[in-house]
């Protein structure tokens, strides 16, 4: 725990070096929120991490940083909702041709929503 606790402190302060240059890319900032996502749950969940211990979120939820992901995050649901409405595709079920499908074949569109529903939670 001691280990995990230093390496934490460790990736707080180069968080905090390098966020301002990523929050104008926003592809950069998207991977460091996952990886750091990904991190946090590990360190928890597989390495019984403390909570009452220092933590990355901490980086990603003060107000610039968050408010960037949310941004980021806003945009890029936009831009995957407005792609999977204009596909030729988007109306006709992905499973028009199985005919014991039941009668409501949902479209591929609504399906790909809920993925990306899914997704973003």
């Amino acid at each position: 725990l001691e280990f995990s606790r230093a390496l934490v402190m460790l990736i707080l302060e180069k968080l905090a070096a390098d966020i301002p240059c990523l929050l104008y890319d926003d592809t950069l900032f998207c991977h460091l929120v996952d990886e750091v996502l990904l991190f946090e749950r590990e360190l928890y969940s597989v390495h019984g991490y403390l909570s009452s211990f220092p933590s990355c979120m901490h980086i990603l939820s003060e107000e610039s940083c968050f408010q960037r992901w949310l941004t980021v995050e806003k945009k890029f649901a936009l831009q995957k909702m407005d792609s999977m409405l204009s596909s030729e595709a988007a109306w006709v079920s992905q499973y028009k041709d199985i005919s014991d499908v039941d009668e409501m074949k949902v479209p591929d569109c609504a399906e790909t929503f809920m993925t990306l529903l899914l997704v973003i939670t």
